[in-house]
């Protein structure tokens, strides 16, 4: 069965002239807009006030959203970047193990004297090597101090921007609320002549 909605549009159903459009009462300091809207000063500045606090939180959760989608991603990258690392290190350790099992496996002829200046050539470099290694062991000692030295300036400097980008952000918010706060003082304040006042 159809709504007949002809009662709903009849001018009993439309606001009176002088009431608020927010309140629904007699309007106070009343200010209207172009569009011929009539509200309370107070109220529409309440009004105003809360809805861009509003969309304030809603851009805060939004850019939280966006930061954690941006983590997962990166995170992913680097996981895809430490398996494609891990695949290659296994297939060149497979190759190793492939070219030493050919040499074991390849026959071996040599006299007395090859193999006695064999074992000195071998002690020799294994003096040598016993160095090179003690060696290496101090150049990689010296190599990991130093990445993490660096990793540490790297934080400290990463946690400072940080604070100051959270004292920054803070003192813009002060300075913003300040300001908002200021206007809508000196707003309400104002008294002007004739009664209604036109927002811009």
């Amino acid at each position: 069965m159809p709504v007949d909605i002809t009662p709903g549009l009849q001018v009993d159903s439309q606001l009176p002239f002088g009431y608020c459009a927010l309140t629904l009462c007699p309007v106070v300091e009343p200010v209207v807009t172009p569009s011929g809207h009539m509200y309370s000063r107070e109220a529409i500045f309440e009004y105003l006030l809360a809805k861009t606090q509003e969309l304030k939180r809603q851009q805060a959760r939004y850019d939280a959203q966006e930061a954690a989608a941006e983590s997962l991603r990166a995170a992913d990258a680097d996981a895809a970047a430490g398996a494609a690392v891990n695949q290659f290190v296994s297939s060149q350790l497979v190759l190793h193990a492939s070219a030493g099992a050919a040499a074991g496996s390849a026959p071996a002829s040599s006299s007395a004297s090859s193999y006695s200046s064999a074992l000195t050539v071998g002690a020799g470099a294994a003096a040598s090597g016993a160095h090179g290694d003690a060696a290496g062991r101090k150049r990689k000692a010296a190599a990991a101090d130093d990445a993490a030295l660096q990793a540490q300036q790297q934080a400290t400097t990463v946690a400072k921007l940080h604070q100051e980008v959270s004292l920054i952000r803070k003192v813009e918010s002060q300075e913003e609320g300040c300001a908002v706060e200021t206007r809508r003082w000196s707003l309400l304040r104002i008294r002007v002549s004739p009664p209604f006042f036109l927002i811009p």
